[in-house]
């Protein structure tokens, strides 16, 4: 597919296209270009149209360095003048089911092209650990959840931003919602079980909504709040107990 990627869009680009898409097959892959070619690849969509589109089953999406990688995808990748976009579903991530994914790049013509990723997640809370622990995450919320471990589901809707070639831009925003889980931190801190509520999160903050669980056998509300992803990392954790 990046032999079809315009010359416009850079080498990252290719590359990342070349790179990424790692397996999978295609079907109903269709081609059109329309207009003189010395505007191609026709930005603007007035002088021409160019697109390219591919139904994909099974496909292995390396999209970025450091991050894990999802298998098995079914949708649709399409090159869009200077966008390109894969709409996927079914997909894993470990053992979390990748219900949707949204994967785009806008403009592929600019110096570091971003790559977004929009897609919703439910499966074990350990896979969601350990994706936290096998992605950059981890530096960001200071390796809080190292040594942690989980038991039930959870469901998790994300964003992320990545500038191609420029990853101190990378931005991540997102909200976990728990599902009657087991947690248990590294060290001396209580095991909380029947936990439930949803955190949200960002790289640079985090704080939860309406937060309950067992603690020490009795129940409480937790509140948890503060910055993460920098030297001034402070996350505040009380509870109230019912």
């Amino acid at each position: 597919l990046y032999r079809y990627v315009p010359l416009a869009a850079g080498a990252g680009v290719r590359e990342w296209i070349r790179t990424s898409l790692l397996a999978g097959g295609s079907s109903d892959v269709r081609l059109k270009v329309s207009g003189n070619l010395a505007d191609f690849p026709f930005a603007d969509g007035k002088k021409g149209k160019f697109t390219a589109t591919a139904k994909a089953q099974g496909v292995t999406l390396d999209y970025a360095t450091h991050w894990p990688r999802l298998v098995g995808l079914d949708g649709e990748v399409k090159l869009d003048g200077p966008s390109i976009s894969v709409d996927g579903r079914n997909g894993r991530a470990f053992n979390v089911v990748i219900n949707r994914a949204k994967v785009e790049i806008a403009d592929t013509r600019i110096a570091h092209p971003v790559l977004r990723i929009d897609g919703e997640a439910i499966g074990p809370a350990a896979d969601f650990l350990r994706f936290i622990a096998d992605s950059p995450v981890d530096d960001w919320l200071d390796h809080t959840t190292r040594g942690a471990e989980a038991s039930g589901d959870g469901k998790l809707a994300l964003k992320l931003e990545l500038p191609i070639g420029n990853h101190d831009g990378d931005q991540i925003g997102g909200e976990f919602a728990f599902l009657d889980n087991r947690l248990r931190f590294a060290g001396d801190i209580p095991r909380l079980s029947q936990l439930n509520g949803k955190l949200a999160f960002t790289r640079r903050e985090i704080h939860s909504t309406a937060l309950t669980a067992e603690i020490l056998g009795g129940p409480a509300r937790l509140t948890v709040s503060g910055a993460v992803g920098g030297r001034r990392n402070g996350v505040l954790v009380s509870t109230d107990e019912g």
